[in-house]
């Protein structure tokens, strides 16, 4: 099931009779997993689950910030409330398809309909208090953009390995934990010419791991550039054509204080890629400050890297 599978239930959907407060059509094939994508009176889009366990769990509603989860019946109903949303919805829609595909036992099926539900509600949160700057953006945009490289070069089959590689917004030293390498991301306009290094650390190996520094080279370009949400749109696309779930995708935007939605707000800012250039920061005369050849005594650093003396060090 992906998006565009997702979509024709959608105009099915609207060509059905209704049954009593819905019309409802089945998500899957698969007689094992009992989702229903429906739509009712009112036209909100909602996504059933019948289950026979359904008095098992408490049946007092829960509202969140438009959407919401009743149980009507034999059956629990997540229900959008706002319409703005509809494209978060669909992917928490393909993400619990997802998760209950992989999921041997059926009977484990409605809890985690509800644990994938009080997940997801936070990317369905209006507005958001904290702006990015403009320096935190572009470093955003260049991590989303060696992500998408990334997922293009490889097949689909590894696209949620790809996806949970990237570490940066969790709080992880380096931004890319692959199989064999971690990765540095830095960004910069093609107009500068250094890079700010923030800590001692992230120019610094973890253990025998090899570490690659990739710095993305941006023009700004109000005319054929692409926003933020522009970008983010094209990798929850690769994403989707692999089957792949966006869950972790949402979660990593939240760690900037974003949405999908939100993400609009920067939308005055398009950027075009002129370059990426990858160095490989483990050979000798690497110019860099790190645990092993700082003196004692010094706790913290903050520095700016001159591209032009990294020339030796570049492997694509």
């Amino acid at each position: 099931m992906n998006r565009a599978d997702l979509q024709k239930k959608w105009e099915s959907i609207k060509r059905s009779r209704i049954d009593g407060q819905y019309k409802i059509i089945r998500l899957t094939s698969n007689t094992q997993i009992r989702l229903f994508v429906a739509i009712n009176e009112t036209d909100d889009r909602a996504l059933m689950i019948y289950s026979d366990d359904i008095d098992s769990i408490d049946r007092s509603p829960i509202t969140k910030e438009n959407i919401s989860l009743d149980i009507k019946d034999d059956a629990v109903v997540l229900t959008l409330t706002n319409s703005v949303y509809q494209d978060v919805f669909d992917d928490l829609i393909l993400s619990i398809d997802f998760t209950l595909l992989s999921e041997d036992r059926s009977d484990n099926h409605l809890s985690l309909f509800i644990t994938k539900y009080v997940e997801w509600s936070t990317f369905f949160r209006n507005g958001f208090s904290q702006r990015l700057s403009f320096e935190q953006l572009i470093g955003l945009y260049g991590e989303l953009t060696v992500l998408k490289q990334t997922l293009l070069s490889g097949g689909q089959f590894i696209h949620n390995d790809t996806i949970s590689s990237w570490r940066g917004p969790f709080g992880d030293v380096h931004d890319f934990v692959f199989g064999e390498y971690d990765m540095e991301v830095k960004t910069k306009l093609c107009k500068t010419s250094s890079i700010n290094i923030s800590s001692k650390y992230q120019l610094e190996a973890d253990g025998a791991r090899e570490l690659k520094l990739s710095i993305v080279n941006l023009l700004s370009d109000d005319s054929k550039g692409h926003a933020l949400h522009s970008l983010i749109l094209s990798i929850r696309d690769i994403l989707d054509s692999g089957n792949s779930d966006l869950n972790i995708l949402h979660k990593a935007l939240l760690m900037f204080d974003m949405t999908l939605e939100s993400s609009v707000e920067y939308d005055n800012y398009r950027f075009t890629l002129d370059s990426i250039n990858v160095y490989n920061t483990m050979l000798e005369g690497f110019p860099k400050l790190v645990t092993a050849n700082m003196s004692v005594g010094i706790s913290s650093v903050r520095y700016k890297l001159d591209t032009k003396a990294l020339k030796p060090f570049i492997i694509r």
